[in-house]
């Protein structure tokens, strides 16, 4: 799965800052959320994980189930190449990740029960021991 992103004014940015917390913090088209506890950035491999988890335990269930996922990897993350000398500017974009703020919501999930959303809140820790996250309900 390819991850493309609108194309933005520049390629390089500056580090994002940490004290968004407003952002994306509210359920807005289903019954239950992931919400974030810790600032933190997560890569397409992330995501793509993240979606094979999902499909694995909403799989035997109903058809109605359905997730989003409501952030998406578009920042530019640079790196300098190694062995090279300081000063020079800055590195070139070596990936893209999607800045996770606290209290953001990752996942929202529709037409579910508690027990299931527990059991896959449970998946997404086992694989995912970094990320820190709550249930919150509509």
């Amino acid at each position: 799965m390819n991850f493309l992103s609108k194309p933005k004014k520049f390629k390089k940015y500056f580090k994002n800052k940490t004290n968004r917390n407003f952002l994306f913090s509210k359920l807005i088209t289903s019954d239950y959320g992931l919400q974030s506890k810790i600032n933190i950035n997560l890569q397409p491999k992330h995501f793509l994980l993240l979606i094979k988890i999902l499909k694995r335990c909403l799989k035997g269930f109903s058809k109605k189930n359905t997730f989003w996922i409501r952030k998406f990897p578009d920042n530019g993350v640079t790196k300098k190449p190694k062995e090279i000398r300081m000063g020079r500017g800055k590195g070139t974009v070596a990936m893209k990740v999607a800045i996770l703020y606290k209290g953001q919501i990752l996942i929202e999930i529709k037409n579910l029960n508690n027990i299931l959303m527990f059991y896959i809140g449970y998946t997404i820790k086992m694989k995912f021991p970094f990320l820190k996250m709550t249930y919150i309900k509509w």
